[in-house]
Formats: C-alpha cells, structure tokens, sequence
C-alpha cells in the first residue's frame, strides 16, 4: 500500500551514458563500453532505492474494501463512524471470529453448530429500505442484477481520502469475481422502496451490496468450505442507517442456509478482531509518463529509467517462450499450481472448474501465461487488472485512468523466480498495465527485495469467520483474494 500523503523524496538518476553510479555504500567507477548496459540501469536503480518513495496517492492495492471501509454508524440520526472505529468492536464481540489478542494453537471452528444465533429471517431494515437478491443455490446472477451492482460500486466505491481517485470495476470484471465459485456466488443487496418521505434516492435503486464466492481453502493441513466475501458497498447517501452490520449479517446468514459456515475476508484497516495474517503491499511502476501526468508519483517520470529496464527485458528471447493459457494446458497447469501451494499454510484448494474461472484468460479482466516442455506446463504467471479512475477528469482526455495489475500466482521450475517475474512484467506492460502490484506473501519477498520494487506504507490483513488458527507469517500465506 503506497503513501497517502505527504511528500515523496526526489531522487537524481545517473544519465544514460555516465561512468560512475552512486549506490548507498559509496561510488562505483565502471567503464560503460565494459559493462553490459542493462547492468548499470538496474545498479543505478538499486543505488537510489533507498530514497525512492514515489508518493502514490491513493490505497489502490485492495481490489476491494474490507468491512472497514464503509461508514456505519449507530442508529438513524446518531453519530457516523467506521466499522473499524473505536468503539464498534461491540459488533464483533458476539460473532464467531477471533478477539483481539486472541492467541490459538488450535485449527478448529469457533461454532461447531450450525450458526444459530444468526436466525432463519433477515433482519429488519430502516424504513423505505428492502432486502433483494435473495436467490436459491441455483440461481444465476442476471445481466440486470451486474449492472445495478456496477452503478452502485461505480458511484460509491473505495476513493482515496483526497478524493483522487476511485477503484472502478467494469461489468466484465464483476461476473470474473462472482463467477469464481464452486456454485453461484451468494448475493445481498438492498434497494430503496420509494416509502421513506426524506428518502433522497429514486425507488428502486441498489443502495448497499456484499457478495461472498463458495469456495475451498486449506488452513494448516485442514480443508474447509468457505464464502470468500467481496465488493462490500454502501450508498454515500446512506452511511448513517447502519447498515453494513446487517449486510455481514445477512451475507453470513445465507452462506449458513447454504450450508456454509465460515467465511474469509481481507482489509487494510484496523479491525477490532484478530487477523490470521498480515501483508504488505509492493508496486512497480511501469508507464510512469501515465502515473506522473495523473499525479499518481510525484517523482519526475523523465528521470526515473525503469522502463528503460523493462525494455531490454522486453527484448530477451525468453519472453517467447511464453504463451497464453488456453484449454489444453488447464490439467497441466492445475497440477503445477495446487502442487506449489501445498507448503502454504493457507491456500485455495482448486479442481478442473474452479481453476479455469480464476486463471482462465479474459481481456481486461485477467491474464494467464505459460511456459512448457514436451506438453507439460513448467512455468506460469498469472495477473488480474484493478482500474483506478483519476476523478475530476472525462472520456476525452488522453488518460482518465490507471490500469493496475495485481498478482495472482506464479510459479518457477524452469528459470528463476525473478527471471519469471521479469517476464510478467513485460507481459503487463504489453496488456496496457500502468503498475505491477504484489504482496510480500508465498515467494514474493525476494522479488521485491531484489528487483527493488517499491514497499508500500499499509498493510493487508486476512481474517476469517468462524475459524480460529494460529498467525501465519506472510510467507506462509498462499491465499489471493480478488
């Protein structure tokens, strides 16, 4: 997660073509027709990695919000707060999570019964307010129901605290997200009834939304069924009715009605409850004349010689040896996958159908390459694409918006992870992807650490419900939730 605020350090690139660069232990003299070029541009950008900080504006890194981030409140009329506040831990501390400072040895459910504490009816909405989308497990999310949800998200969704840019998601990118699931994705939505006489919103009209994917993870060794909860929203109108503490009510509710007693999460905000395990985000810049024209990085984008890095990593022949994923790959690649996650203390547990949801290739949306030798998949990456909408600005203008890439999963057998990670970021800044992004989570650490990718200021914890386990380290962690 990068800066908020704030000021970034300016930095001074050696020109192209100098003799010396400077690094944090002193000078070093090199003659350039001695040296292979690639050489001296990533020396001088490890020279200056450690003052680089370019000031990214915004907490772009989720691609969705955590319970935190809606405003909840108290009763109508009462003060607004933050779910994550002081003071809202009282939500928490009668539902089946882990308490702050809560340490266990154990790998078991919190509840072992069948939730029912949470009821058999919704609960009671403010006045001029209804429940909708309440769906059987067969029942498939309509063309109709993706676009009240992308209105919604589009209008009311995660900003930055200066009000600079907003995650926007597109239709496309929605069904990918809430197709994911072993079964149809388990919808709450409520709308307006048109009842209500203050009522500011057009009868009708979606004004809250959460959704949770059925799926199945590992947790140190243990295979649970799980609702992977997402795209938590509340009308900006709205955010003093208190109605997030019933939207997770209601979700879980469903998902317990399925069958499904337990449910996974992330946030980059303080909750008061105890989280599983924590993350950090790093980025990469890669068109930095976009990021700087819309203020992302304040460093000047002319000085800054990474993308005459990824040039050359552009040009090297490995990049060919690469190839989109398409339907004969899939076992293959399933197999390669699920076996490097097994020393993950946490991971999705995929089979044939649920791998091809996730990892199949949509434009826009997400992207899968491999590398193989006699049939067999060896080598993979994979990305999923987050937009962020520079506020204030309109179709005509030559750039509106910034095109991130964030990582799913990537695996090495043949060449070295960060010779595989080079080639995924080509492969981004070949799809039109501004940023590459990660967590320090599976492998990662040492990419970031030794392709000087940029360490961002907040943190991503994961959270689950109705499961207690003990902390995992983010190496640990094999789990990306889109």
């Amino acid at each position: 997660m990068m800066d908020s605020g704030g000021k970034s350090e300016k930095v001074s690139y050696p020109k192209e073509g100098e003799e010396e660069v400077e690094n944090v232990e002193g000078k070093v003299s090199q003659a350039v027709s001695d040296v292979d070029p690639l050489k001296v541009l990533e020396a001088n950008i490890q020279a200056a990695a450690s003052k680089l900080r370019p000031t990214l504006l915004v907490d772009y890194t989720e691609p969705e919000p955590g319970p935190s981030h809606v405003q909840t409140g108290g009763a109508p009329g009462s003060e607004s707060g933050e779910l994550g506040a002081p003071g809202a831990g009282s939500l928490w501390a009668h539902q089946a999570v882990m308490q702050p400072g809560e340490v266990s040895d154990s790998n078991e459910p919190i509840a072992h019964d069948e939730l029912s504490f949470l009821g058999t009816e919704a609960g009671e909405l403010p006045a001029g307010l209804m429940w909708c989308y309440d769906m059987g497990s067969g029942a498939a999310i309509s063309r109709t129901m993706v676009e009240e949800i992308h209105l919604l998200l589009r209008d009311n969704y995660v900003q930055d605290s200066s009000s600079t840019f907003q995650l926007e998601y597109t239709a496309n990118q929605i069904n990918w997200v809430l197709g994911q699931g072993e079964d149809n994705a388990v919808v709450v939505g409520i709308k307006s009834s048109g009842t209500d006489p203050d009522d500011l919103i057009g009868e009708g009209q979606l004004v809250g939304f959460v959704a949770a994917v059925p799926a199945k993870i590992s947790i140190h060794g243990q295979t649970i069924k799980v609702g992977l909860v997402n795209f938590l929203c509340v009308h900006r109108l709205l955010r003093d009715r208190r109605l997030t503490p019933l939207l997770l009510a209601e979700i879980m509710r469903r998902l317990n009605a399925r069958g499904i007693r337990h449910a996974s999460f992330t946030t980059s905000s303080i909750l008061p409850l105890q989280a599983v395990a924590d993350s950090q985000y790093f980025h990469f810049p890669i068109n930095v004349m976009t990021l700087g024209s819309l203020g992302f990085i304040e460093d000047d984008p002319l000085a800054m010689p990474i993308n005459k890095v990824i040039d050359r990593w552009e040009s090297h022949e490995r990049n060919d040896m690469f190839h989109p994923l398409t339907t004969p790959h899939i076992s293959s690649a399933l197999t390669l996958v699920s076996d490097y996650l097994q020393k993950f203390a946490i991971k999705q547990v995929f089979d044939v159908e649920t791998f091809t949801k996730m990892f199949g290739n949509k434009s826009g949306v997400v992207r899968t390459y491999v590398r193989e030798k006699d049939g067999v998949v060896t080598d993979l990456i994979s990305y999923y694409v987050v937009y962020l909408k520079k506020l204030g600005t309109t179709k005509s203008q030559i750039h509106n918006e910034i095109q991130c890439a964030h990582a799913l999963v990537n695996v090495a057998t043949s060449m070295s992870l960060i010779d595989l990670m080079k080639v995924a970021i080509v492969h981004a800044k070949d799809d039109g992807c501004d940023v590459y992004n990660l967590l320090n989570i599976m492998d990662n650490q040492g990419i970031v650490r030794d392709m000087d990718f940029v360490e961002g200021t907040g943190t991503l914890a994961y959270f689950l419900y109705n499961w207690r386990c003990p902390k995992m380290r983010p190496d640990q962690v094999g789990l990306v939730l889109p």
